[in-house]
């Protein structure tokens, strides 16, 4: 079963979402018998009570008789809720020192919840201690998101700065929504819950930049149907290469063995 990635314009913070699209309900028999189909979490037919997704049909169809074809659809798509990062390059040591320091904050302002927020500022401040300040409000300024402190700072032999690189980014608050399900013959009421798997390729940021390593970014929460849901980046010094993360849906979840 395939999903299909949509590109869509967000109505919350007017990014790109990228939106997931899994089939989650498919009920077929005219005559009581069960479909046999693979037990598959996250992309697998089931069947949804008004208080949760029973699991497989292979299951789910032993509580149900005189079952016709059915289908449902839940499409899941995520916006940047907040991000704010900080990034700070120094060169020298004081009184000769020169500085950059770039903030990007984006998204809903935290201080003022009606608001939305999305600009960049730079300062600049040279050898002799002059300081420019430049600001950028374009559409688009979150090309990544994660949650990393890191610095890696290089130093001479007395102890005096060479040069020092800070990167600062609060865990980004992703706002992740599930389309309310549509079912076609019972109008069966949608589940209380589903389970979403945000995924996308990643670096582990260390504390100098010479060690980062690349992996796989992942994280599983379970999520409402038809409400917004807020779920802060997970992973420590991680930073993934999109701000949009990739979403399956699940009807269950059984953690990796450690």
């Amino acid at each position: 079963m395939k999903h299909e990635e949509i590109r869509s314009k967000s109505l919350l913070s007017g990014h790109s979402v990228k939106t997931g699209v899994v089939l989650l309900a498919y009920l077929a028999s005219v005559d009581g018998s069960r479909a046999e189909i693979p037990v598959n979490q996250w992309a697998n037919p089931v069947l949804a009570s008004a208080d949760s997704v029973l699991g497989p049909l292979s299951d789910a169809a032993k509580l149900v008789s005189g079952i016709y074809t059915d289908y449902c659809k839940l499409n899941a798509y995520t916006t940047i809720q907040y991000y704010k990062s900080v990034e700070i390059s120094t060169r020298g040591t004081l009184p000769v020192e020169s500085f950059q320091a770039t903030i990007v904050e984006s998204g809903v302002d935290p201080r003022n919840p009606s608001n939305l927020i999305n600009i960049k500022t730079v300062k600049n401040r040279d050898s002799s201690g002059k300081i420019t300040t430049t600001v950028d409000t374009s559409p688009i300024l979150i090309s990544k998101i994660g949650n990393v402190a890191t610095k890696c700072e290089k130093l001479n032999a007395d102890g005096s700065l060479v040069s020092r690189f800070e990167l600062t980014i609060e865990p980004t608050l992703i706002n992740v929504h599930v389309d309310v399900a549509k079912y076609a013959t019972y109008s069966m009421r949608n589940p209380t819950f589903v389970y979403v798997e945000l995924s996308s390729a990643a670096d582990i940021l260390t504390n100098c930049s010479s060690n980062d390593k690349a992996t796989d970014w992942n994280q599983v929460t379970r999520v409402c149907p038809g409400v917004q849901n807020i779920i802060p980046f997970a992973g420590k010094n991680v930073l993934a290469r999109t701000a949009w993360p990739f979403v399956d849906i699940g009807y269950s979840y059984t953690p990796p063995a450690k």
